[in-house]
């Protein structure tokens, strides 16, 4: 058959270790593919829990300013201005923070970070002029209609901010039922893969074991034809000798090592032994003749 002809020849040694390091490579893309796509998926989600932390942070530097802005405001005490000028500093640092996060790994949410940032700034300056006013005493309390404006703008900001985190929370709950599945898939794949690979692995083994066996079946047969051959040429007393160019290996019956006058051991079955016995002068013609 076709295919034990095949199993014969030697090069399916070759070819069956490539086809094994084909199959090993692919397999290490495809785990290495789905372990970079739950990667990127984690680092996604991290992203979105902490830009939902640094807004929430955001939002306290407002309420702290506008805490120490009424306390302000309604003593007119200076010492209540330092919870004021802590929150003010910190919200600086928090939004470049929040903002160069955002911007770095979501370039598509800058419109709605530059509006909210608007926001902030606007409603910051609305408290910073309410200081400045009370200190050069153009302002003694805060009117309840100023109140209420400050109130509805931190209502704004703070609509704008959840509104904006629970875009996030959705976004990491779809990643993270994204995460389960590519879990899923990577324990699948893995499992596939052994399988397959083990398969692989198998079928090479079976496929050597079988060369090795035939081979070995051949040889056995090979040395049973030269065991009869020898068996015949010392049964007939003839002097017959072989010799084997490519591994220099000689068969001299025991008759012709006697012609020669020695016993069957005493002799060595290498051509270079029996060369040697040649008289000088006629080993050339004898190279001559065996070629």
């Amino acid at each position: 058959m076709m295919w034990q002809k095949l199993l014969r020849q030697r090069r399916y040694y070759l070819v069956l270790f490539v086809l094994l390091s084909i199959a090993t490579v692919a397999f290490s893309f495809i785990v290495y593919a789905h372990y970079n796509r739950i990667q990127d998926q984690n680092r996604q989600s991290l992203f979105e829990y902490e830009a939902i932390r640094q807004s929430r942070v955001v939002l306290v530097d407002l309420l702290d300013m506008q805490t120490g802005v009424h306390a302000y405001l309604i003593s007119g005490d200076e010492a209540t201005l330092t919870s004021y000028r802590t929150a003010r500093d910190m919200l600086e640092r928090d939004l470049s923070a929040y903002r160069t996060l955002v911007l770095r790994h979501d370039p598509q949410a800058a419109r709605d970070i530059y509006l909210w940032l608007d926001n902030i700034r606007s409603l910051r300056k609305t408290f910073d002029d309410q200081v400045e006013n009370r200190r050069l005493g153009r302002g003694a309390a805060l009117t309840r209609e100023a109140f209420e404006r400050q109130v509805r703008d931190m209502a704004h900001v703070r609509r704008a901010l959840e509104a904006t985190n629970v875009r996030r929370l959705v976004e990491v709950r779809l990643q993270t039922a994204e995460v389960v599945k590519a879990r899923s898939d990577f324990v699948f794949t893995l499992v596939i893969g052994s399988i397959l690979l083990i398969g692989v692995m198998l079928l090479g083994t079976v496929t050597i074991l079988n060369l090795e066996a035939d081979f070995r079946n051949r040889l056995a047969e090979q040395e049973a034809v030269m065991q009869r051959y020898r068996e015949v040429t010392e049964g007939i007393n003839d002097g017959l000798f072989e010799v084997n160019f490519v591994s220099g290996d000689v068969y001299c019956s025991a008759a012709y090592k006697a012609m020669l006058g020695y016993a069957p051991d005493e002799v060595e079955n290498r051509w270079e032994v029996l060369r040697d016995m040649i008289h000088p002068d006629d080993r050339e013609a004898a190279d001559a003749d065996l070629r």
